[in-house]
Formats: C-alpha cells, structure tokens, sequence
C-alpha cells in the first residue's frame, strides 16, 4: 500500500485534498459521519418508496451500496484510488493467508455464538437478501475505515513505523467506536464488548491492508464472516447473542490479534520523492 494524496507539483489541488493534508483526522471524523448520514438517508427514502419499515432488508441494502459508492467517490476524488489499496487485489499468496484466517475466525463465531462447529450453514432463497446485506457490511466498512479513513491516516503519520501503527489503532477505536450504535438497539454491556471486539478485529483488518497492499483482503475476512454467522443464526430458531458469547469471541480473537500486530512490527516503512511513505510485508 503506498500512500500519499497522489498529486503532483504543478496539479490544481482541491479543497477536499487540502483538507486531507491539513487536516486529516478531521476529514476522516467528517467522512464517517457524512458516509452514516448518507446510509440512514437512503434506507429512509428507499423505505418510504417501498413501502417497508426502516429496518427492512430492502432499504438497509440500499443504505449500503450508497455508503460504498461515497466512499469510492471520496477517494477518487482525492485521487487515491490506488493508493488506498481499493484498485488493487494482493497476491495469491495474501489469500492464502486470508483463507485461512477466515476459517479461524469463522470457527471462534460458530463456536462462540452457538456453542458447536456442527451448525446448519444451508442457504435458500429466503435468505438471500440477509446474506447479502451481511455481506455488504463487511464492504462498506472496510472501504471507509480501512480503504478510507486508514489511507487518510497513514498519509498523514506513515513517515515512521511508530506512525503506521498509530494510524492503524486510530481507525480500530473510531471503527470500534461506530458500534456504539448499537445501543439503540442491544443492551449496554453487549455493545461494550462489540466495541471492543471490533476494535481488536480492526487492527488485524489494518494490518492486512498495510501489509498486502490491498483493501479486498479485509472485505473477503469481514464479509464473509459476517455471512457464516447469519447463515447459521437464520437456521436456528429463537437465536440471541448474550455478553458471554461476545466476551468468548473476543477472547478467541486475541491470537489473529497478535499476527495482526506482527504483521504490523514486520512492516518496511520508507519514504521516497513520489509518497509520502509506503509500506510492505512479506508474509
């Protein structure tokens, strides 16, 4: 992943790519807001269109793909497209180890959540819209905290390896900090530990993006584990996440946790006449 806000000497730089260099923790708590603004106006008027509840699977979709499409439109207007890793797709190599990963997590969900490896994962129709919708969360939230927000970050503090982690615990707190939302909805103590395990989740997304050089990694881990747990939940009668199901869950987390941070300690970090910095690990 290389940053900097790919402008050149002599490029008319916009207000957005000033407020980037000038002040980018700024611009990252501005994007966050404006992309949950954007979502919950979509999902209002494609309800009001519908004819459906809020809440409805219909209108949360469309609030969805309106959130990736702001995303991708910020960063390409601050022509940061490949820089922030969204163009590119990693090496066969970082798959693997994203693979396997999401076997791991997928197995510490299953076995948090529900107790046993052996649950029903068959899909039907009926189910598709709540996959899919599971599945896009894990795309708009990593192209905002990880493509977007990280990008802005680490253009900003990447000069040292000191920077790059700073800027990956940054975007895991405000990442883990957006599901204080859930309060609206879930008890207090279940949404402490929701922060807390996305927080410590977001360090090991960040660190994949860092080192493969690409943001599709984090979708693929986020998404997909996203769709294993609502696959099984939707084939299990009366299911209901407790506090000692996230608190196991987090707890299981802490050894891809660590690989995060030792991705994070193995990072090359330079700086050269083109970038502000870049960075890169072997696996």
């Amino acid at each position: 992943m290389v940053g900097g806000v790919g402008i050149g000497q002599g490029e008319r730089v916009s207000r957005l790519e000033r407020l980037a260099g000038r002040r980018p923790v700024v611009l990252c708590f501005v994007a966050v807001v404006m992309v949950f603004m954007v979502m919950g106006a979509t999902a209002a008027l494609a309800a009001s269109l519908l004819g459906d509840p809020l809440a409805a699977l219909g209108p949360q979709i469309a609030g969805q793909v309106a959130g990736a499409l702001v995303v991708v439109l910020l960063l390409w207007r601050l022509k940061s497209l490949a820089p922030a890793g969204v163009t590119a797709l990693a090496s066969r190599r970082w798959w693997l180890i994203t693979t396997l990963i999401v076997v791991y997590t997928g197995a510490c969900a299953l076995w948090s959540f529900f107790g046993t490896l052996g649950v029903d994962l068959s899909v039907d129709r009926g189910m598709t819209l709540v996959l899919v919708n599971a599945g896009l969360a894990g795309v708009v939230e990593e192209l905002l905290f990880r493509g977007l927000v990280l990008y802005l970050l680490v253009t900003a503090w990447g000069g040292t390896r000191r920077g790059v982690v700073a800027s990956v615990l940054a975007s895991a707190v405000l990442f883990g900090a957006s599901h204080l939302l859930n309060l609206v909805s879930g008890g207090t103590v279940v949404t402490i530990l929701q922060v807390t395990e996305a927080s410590l989740s977001a360090v090991l997304y960040g660190a994949l993006v860092l080192s493969s050089g690409s943001v599709w990694p984090a979708v693929a881990l986020h998404s997909m584990v996203n769709v294993v747990v609502n696959a099984a939940a939707e084939n299990m009668v009366g299911f209901e996440v407790g506090a000692g199901d996230y608190l196991t869950f987090t707890l299981l987390q802490l050894p891809v946790v660590l690989y995060g941070l030792y991705l994070l300690a193995r990072l090359s970090v330079s700086r050269d006449a083109g970038h502000p910095f870049s960075t890169h690990t072997p696996p």
